[in-house]
């Protein structure tokens, strides 16, 4: 275990009030949103992996078995200060002490948790030290404080790393005067939380502290805005975590003095001790760890160590400097949780090492009150333990002495004492023993004195013991022995016992033997025992002697390599004038062993008697005599245990083992043969009587009636796997089979019994129906196989039968085209479309025009290939040309793209020209789906339908008029000249 510290921890006796029953943690609400506690199981110990770090002892509901949970009422942290000096990063000198908790309640169906820190800030340059609490809402996420009542007032964090948003959070200074305490060093310093409910239900939270002043109620926090809350606790719970995401755990840190500072530790001798209310005692924490997680306060260059109190066995987490590790400290499996019945509903235990003495112990007289009539401690393990209860009127009532083991254990108390009889009587030189009656728990050192006597007796008494102690009567006449038993040093009961001695008278004595069975080797030999306790041994025979009352008498037995010789009457008091006749039996020793399911018995022969012994036994069995087993131990119907060697005779000495076999009547019902693994053999099975947990395990082996017919096992009742454990009746019910060959180049499906199946050869069951399905087989998806016969196609399988099964192949075409395709296949004049085509058609395509309408068209232009045989998966490409038809109504010649013609098919999207060859004194144009003069051009996008307009050219009348101006002209010339 851990080492030990020579410094001596003196507990304080606390008061009544704060010893309080029933106490809960309780819960803030928050202002706006109601948090219910998130439970999380796989939660690990702490926020931080390595220093800086809140450093000192910390319970966070982990132990050797896993998570654990508890909840209490009060939390007690001690603080034993040596010398401290540490300096932050600011040049402060400041560290803070903090008792952080977390509190529990319940109201209106929902829970909450409160972070509740008692706090001491402590200079270490001149050892000023004032206190501190805070109070934070951990029901959610960054929750605000609300309803809280107390000497304090809230505070409000600002944003940072820590704190997205400010939150609200209970804050009191118990020295707001400015005024500090100046301690004088070595100092203990105490913290205490307590909480309860007052007469609304509402949470009231205690915090005090002891600075060597005596106890300070310094702030008194009421939860104003709750009414009959429930389930009000600290809690620590390792599977546990706050809304807002921390641990359910209670720590006693050293840290930064404030504001999530963190401090360096130059040097340093503190020790840390945290204790729970058990609703018995303040019992220290037995799972630790060295580090807290929810304060973001830290320190550095900080080792912390388990040691323990010499004096009290208290462990505690002492604090030195250097390169500090986070993990556990010390846990339930390296301490002693020792619990102390106390008999008393209430009172103090003082428990301390004994190798301290009774003295020591009552000059410090360090009392732990306890009430409900027991308290638990957490000790070092390994150490022998004192332990006093004492009344409420400081009126030791009870003892124990507890040598401590790791783990869990419980003593009770008793009043020491020792009870002897007042006066003893004897006969010169009788020996008797004198009861002395220890009452006590643990060792008592027992020393008896007087008439020239001194023995010292080490006993362990747990409760009560008694000590017989030897005394002898050398002298005639009376003396007092002094008994002094001593518990522990310092603590000691001393009785008196007064020894009357007499004078004896003597008698005579003769005596012989007899022997049944052989002569032993040696001659028997007579022992006398006298009052005074001297011995003399003679022979047997001829024996003549003179013996006071009292003297007992024993006649030797004879033993030699697994042989004895037995005195049957060879014991007894000389009463007076006496003839000893003692008779021997020769006997053998037998080593007795039995394997089996039941205890049987042996019957053999002791001392001429006949005995009866349950086995295994070692026995001295009368020379040449017979011992027998029962062959047949039990037996009912169907069940028996039995023995098959199980008698012999006792000639020398032996061992005997007769084994017994619990077996079982497996009757085994079959029309045909049948063959199982039993244990593991393979074997023809048959009615008859098994071994108890034989394993049979049925097989199916075919019995085969001829090469097409078997039959096979369908059924075994109760079971083909068993084991036999009671008598059973072995049913085998066989089925008739047929074999069915299946002939088919692909594979076969088939509805058997009105369920689908893939059709293969093999064994099916008398009357199974079998209707093969026309279903083609598809290598791949570009090609097939298709039935094209099934024989037969259905069928009730009655006899041995034969299914054969043709198929075609076919393969997949792939027609590329986008008007309808026509083709000689096989020589036929067919419609061509993309599908499967039987293996080795052959296919011409026709290059045949597709007419859309009267005026659209798809003309043919690549057919890819247009000649093919089905070998193999085919594709055929089709390309085409969208036409539209052009026509011109006319009844003169008209040209398309100087073509001579009134009608032409051209390519959709070309561009067309029309003209017209019209007399001299015609002019013209085209109307109708696009309006066009002569020499104009049309894009060809739909169907073209022209209509040529013409009209008498104008140039041809000016011509005219420009004629007849001129005829007219020349008529009156011509006139004129007559």
């Amino acid at each position: 275990m851990g080492k030990w510290k020579s410094l001596f921890l003196f507990v304080i006796l606390l008061f009544p009030i704060l010893v309080t029953n029933g106490i809960s943690a309780y819960h803030v609400q928050p202002n706006n949103t109601t948090y219910s506690v998130e439970k999380d199981q796989n939660l690990l110990p702490g926020a931080y992996s390595s220093e800086p770090a809140p450093m000192g002892i910390a319970d966070y509901g982990v132990g050797p078995n896993g998570y654990y949970s508890y909840n209490t009422t009060q939390f007690l942290g001690i603080v034993y200060i040596d010398s401290l000096q540490a300096i932050g990063t600011s040049g402060n000198t400041a560290v803070s002490f903090q008792l952080n908790v977390v509190l529990n309640y319940k109201t209106s169906g929902s829970s909450y948790a409160l972070w509740v820190q008692d706090v001491a800030h402590f200079i270490t340059t001149d050892n000023e030290i004032c206190f501190i609490d805070n109070i934070w809402n951990y029901t959610g996420p960054y929750s605000n404080v609300t309803g809280l009542q107390g000497n304090g007032q809230y505070c409000s964090t600002t944003s940072n790393g820590n704190y997205p948003t400010p939150v609200n959070f209970y804050y009191y200074f118990s020295h707001d005067s400015g005024s500090y305490v100046i301690l004088p060093l070595p100092t203990t310093i105490y913290f205490l939380v307590n909480v309860t409910t007052n007469n609304l239900g509402q949470p009231v939270i205690y915090f005090w502290y002891n600075d060597g002043y005596g106890w300070i109620n310094y702030d008194t926090v009421t939860v104003a805005n709750v009414h009959s809350a429930s389930d009000v606790y600290f809690e620590v719970s390792g599977g546990t975590r706050t809304g807002w995401g921390t641990n359910y755990d209670a720590e006693l840190v050293l840290a930064g003095p404030g504001g999530g500072s963190t401090t360096y530790i130059n040097q340093a001798n503190v020790d840390l001790l945290l204790f729970y209310w058990n609703e018995h005692n303040f019992q220290e924490v037995a799972n630790t760890y060295n580090y807290g997680s929810d304060t973001a306060e830290t320190s550095s260059n900080v080792e912390v160590l388990y040691y323990y109190y010499p004096y009290s066995g208290l462990p505690t987490a002492f604090i030195t400097t250097g390169p500090g590790t986070l993990g556990p400290l010390w846990n339930s499996t390296d301490v002693t949780c020792l619990t102390v019945n106390t008999g008393l509903n209430q009172g103090y235990v003082q428990i301390y090492n004994d190798n301290f003495s009774y003295q020591y112990a009552e000059q410090i007289h360090n009392l732990y009150s306890f009430q409900g009539g027991s308290a638990t401690f957490t000790l070092e393990p390994y150490v022998n333990y004192s332990v006093l209860v004492y009344n409420t009127n400081d009126q030791l009532v009870g003892e124990a002495n507890v040598m401590a083991q790791p783990g869990s254990m419980t003593t009770s108390v008793t009043q020491f004492n020792v009870v002897v009889p007042p006066s003893v009587d004897l006969t010169l030189g009788q020996t008797t023993n004198i009861p002395v009656e220890i009452q006590a728990y643990g060792h008592v050192t027992v020393q008896v004195t007087g008439n020239s006597l001194t023995r010292t007796y080490n006993v362990y008494a747990n409760g009560q013991t008694t000590l017989n102690v030897p005394v002898e009567a050398t002298t005639s006449g009376s003396y007092q022995l002094e008994v002094n038993a001593t518990l522990f040093p310092g603590f000691s009961v001393v009785k008196y016992v007064t020894v009357n001695v007499a004078q004896p008278q003597l008698y005579s004595v003769t005596g012989s033997f007899s022997v049944n069975g052989q002569t032993p080797p040696t001659s028997p030999l007579v022992t006398f025992t006298f009052p005074n306790g001297s011995r003399v041994t003679l022979p047997l025979n001829n024996l003549n002697i003179k013996v006071p009352s009292g003297t007992t008498y024993s006649a030797s037995n004879i033993t030699e390599s697994g042989y004895r010789w037995i005195a049957v009457n060879g014991q007894g008091e000389i009463l007076g004038t006496t003839q000893l006749s003692i008779t021997y039996y020769e006997q053998v020793q037998v080593n007795f062993q039995y394997q089996g399911p039941a205890v049987p018995t042996v019957s053999y022969y002791y001392l001429g008697n006949l005995e009866t012994a349950k086995l295994p036994v070692t026995l001295w069995v009368d020379y040449g005599t017979s011992y027998t087993f029962p062959q047949i131990l039990s037996s009912s119907s169907g069940e028996r245990v039995i023995a098959y060697d199980y008698q012999g005779t006792a000639n020398s000495p032996s061992t005997f083992t007769v084994t017994y076999y619990q077996q079982y009547y497996i009757d085994v019902t079959s029309p045909i043969p049948v063959y199982a693994l039993v244990n593991g053999h393979n074997e023809s099975l048959s009615s008859g009587w098994y071994n108890q947990s034989t394993s049979i395990d049925v097989e199916n082996v075919p019995y085969y009636l001829s090469p097409g017919e078997r039959e096979v096992v369908s059924r075994v009742t109760p079971s083909s796997s068993l084991s036999v454990n009671s008598p059973l009746n072995i049913t085998v019910t066989p089925e008739t089979q047929y074999y069915v060959q299946v002939s088919s180049p692909i594979p076969v499906y088939a509805e058997v019994d009105y369920e689908n199946f893939t059709l293969q050869s093999g064994w099916y069951y008398q009357g199974t129906l079998i209707q093969v399905e026309n279903i083609t087989y598809y290598p791949s998806s570009n090609e097939r196989y298709v039935i094209t016969s099934i024989t037969p196609s259905a069928l009730t399988v009655n006899q041995p039968e034969t299914i054969t099964i043709s198929a075609m192949v076919q393969y997949r075409l792939t027609l590329l085209s986008s008007i309808p395709t026509y083709a000689l296949v096989n020589g036929n004049n067919e419609t061509l479309a993309s599908g499967w085509y039987n293996a080795g058609t052959t296919i011409d395509v026709e290059n045949i025009t597709y007419y859309v309408n009267p005026t659209t068209r798809e003309l043919v232009t690549q057919i890819s290939p247009s000649t093919l045989t089905m070998n193999g998966p085919s594709s055929i490409s089709v390309q085409t040309v969208k036409q539209y038809l052009v026509q011109i109504n006319s009844q003169y010649p008209v040209t398309i793209n100087g073509v001579e013609t009134n009608s032409e098919w051209i390519n959709a999207g070309s561009s067309i020209t029309l003209n017209a060859n019209l007399p001299f004194y015609l002019t013209g144009s085209f109307s109708g789906t696009a309006p066009v003069t002569l020499g104009g051009s049309v894009a060809v996008n739909q169907s073209v339908q022209e209509t040529l307009q013409t009209s008498i050219s104008l140039v041809f009348v000016g011509i005219v008029a420009v004629i007849a101006i001129v005829a007219v002209g020349a008529v009156v010339v011509l006139m004129k000249r007559r």
